[in-house]
């Protein structure tokens, strides 16, 4: 699975890691998202934002919008790092966490690597081969379907019915999925969550799902996906498409502090 980007001698890259559809809690994710990459981890959330990976992809990596790297050796570090160098070079505000090991060698490497992490955590700060995710807020705050959420609750508060259905919800909005298809990846009909987003103050999902959708192309730009293909990850046929529905939105169009997304 892994590939040599013939202009970059020596790092080892490589696609996502498969996982099965209809895996896990949520079953099939979507692919084609700003996502947070995990690499080297044997076991990663079941969740839409984390991907497993066994090495980064490579540069501009447009469907992520973090990196978690597990750095156990010198190798691991080595990699690490240039993938952070050249990643910031055409993404500057791309997001990079670190999860080191014990060895002494590899967290000097790290330390003298010159790269600014925006996440650096030890192996034994936590349990279960995975950091729990409050630890990962500067890495998550990047990734497309947790700034939508973030957006929602600015505007209409937290969700009681639960932080993992929106995190999925907006994701889904994120791909380009209507109300039919959002509710049946939920595992609900459109009415039960048509009455679960009224009772916690939320708008209809149709509503939603447009907000989402035209934000997610707002935000994928920002983070350095081109224009053309943040439409299409976003579920757009085109930009006057785009712009027809925003129009539709009027006043409850989400609006994107450009110093935040």
């Amino acid at each position: 699975m892994a590939n040599r980007d013939p202009s970059k001698k020596g790092i080892a890259y490589s696609t996502v890691v498969p996982t099965p559809e209809g895996s896990g809690k949520w079953g099939g994710l979507c692919r084609e998202a700003l996502m947070l990459g995990c690499v080297g981890f044997l076991v990663v959330p079941s969740a839409p934002w984390a991907r497993r990976l066994r090495a980064p992809p490579p540069p501009p990596a447009v469907d992520f919008g973090a990196m978690l790297f597990n750095v156990r050796t010198w190798s691991d570090a080595e990699a690490a790092v240039a993938f952070a160098r050249e990643i910031r070079r055409v993404r500057p505000a791309f997001a990079l966490g670190v999860v080191v090991g014990a060895g002494r060698a590899t967290a000097l490497r790290l330390l003298q690597s010159n790269v600014s992490w925006d996440a650096v955590l030890g192996a034994e700060d936590f349990m279960g081969g995975f950091p729990p995710k409050d630890r990962l807020q500067p890495l998550l705050a990047e990734t497309v379907g947790v700034r939508i959420v973030q957006l929602w609750q600015n505007r209409y508060g937290a969700a009681p019915f639960g932080q993992e259905v929106l995190e999925r919800l907006a994701e889904l909005a994120a791909s380009g999925r209507g109300v039919d298809g959002a509710a049946a990846e939920l595992g609900m009909s459109r009415a039960t969550l048509h009455r679960w987003l009224k009772g916690s103050g939320y708008p209809a999902a149709g509503v939603l799902l447009r907000q989402g959708r035209v934000a997610a192309v707002d935000i994928r730009v920002r983070r350095g996906v081109p224009p053309d293909r943040a439409l299409r990850l976003s579920g757009w046929s085109s930009r006057s498409a785009m712009r027809k529905v925003r129009g539709t939105l009027g006043a409850n169009r989400l609006e994107i502090d450009p110093s935040s997304a």
